[in-house]
């Protein structure tokens, strides 16, 4: 139990880094070998930030496999990020 625990904060560690590093509102998407972490190697990553132009606030995204459906999943993270915008603005 215990190392599955580490395992598990390992892996938010993980993920983290990686939502950290989205520096702007585009939906950025890396696949496989693309990705820097060992860990996210036979996965795909697709991600936006969400905020303004001038303050990205955060960031979210989808972790799967390497065949999954790139456009649903692109149209999906960019638009999830596009309603928090929205709401963080006040609209």
């Amino acid at each position: 139990a215990y190392l599955a625990r580490v395992k598990a904060l390992e892996e938010q560690v993980v993920v983290l880094k990686l939502l950290n590093s989205v520096r702007d509102l585009q939906v950025q998407v890396s696949i496989g070998e693309e990705n820097e972490d060992e860990e996210l190697r036979h996965a795909s990553v697709i991600s936006a930030g969400y905020g303004s132009q001038s303050a990205v606030l955060g960031s979210l995204g989808v972790v799967g496999p390497t065949h999954l459906d790139y456009p649903g999943t692109i149209s999906s993270v960019a638009a999830v990020a596009h309603y928090v915008s929205r709401i963080l603005a006040g609209e």
